[in-house]
């Protein structure tokens, strides 16, 4: 039979504890270890914790020492294996900035082959377009769309009057008068 484990903390470790387990944001994995924690620290044997959270009792020892040798920290999941991700979140910041100041400039409009093709010439990153649009349209991320009128271009009333003309040689666009 296993020795009972006998877990007192201190006043800094209930702290860092509750702190932890309240945050806004808790990784449901992290979660659970942090109440297998709790519960053994309120009394309860660790065999009874285990049941009431479906796990292995020896799990539940692992991650009490665990908690008591380092903290929340050593709770936390190890990096995984693989290849990291190429969209990092600096890339995907830099890409947002350099669409907002376009937008709001007005300097161009943007698709996301030629968003995909800045982001290899200036961050070396390859990526699909098609990819590119759902990690943007998951991180809510929405930018200035091409309008179909010349209302930017009002400071020139020659290029302003042609492109007029042009938009309503175009049938198919929107707001283009029609010819009955």
């Amino acid at each position: 039979m296993p020795k009972r484990l006998c877990v007192r903390l201190t006043a800094a470790q209930w702290a860092e504890l509750k702190a932890a387990q309240q945050a806004k944001v808790v990784e449901r994995r992290l979660w659970v270890r942090l109440e297998m924690v709790r519960r053994a620290a309120w009394g309860s044997p660790i065999p009874v914790v285990a049941a009431d959270l479906k796990v292995h009792p020896q799990t539940v020892r692992a991650q009490v020492k665990a908690f008591l040798a380092g903290g929340v920290a050593a709770l936390a999941d190890e990096p995984r294996s693989g290849r990291p991700p190429k969209l990092t979140t600096e890339v995907l910041t830099a890409l947002e900035a350099r669409l907002d100041e376009d937008a709001v400039t007005g300097a161009r409009p943007w698709t996301l082959p030629q968003a995909a093709a800045w982001l290899a010439e200036q961050h070396g990153v390859a990526v699909n377009p098609t990819y590119l649009g759902e990690v943007l349209k998951r991180r809510d991320f929405r930018w200035k769309r091409t309008k179909r009128s010349s209302r930017h271009q009002q400071t020139d009333d020659d290029r302003q009057d042609r492109k007029e003309a042009d938009l309503a040689l175009l049938p198919f666009c929107r707001g283009a008068p029609r010819r009955a």
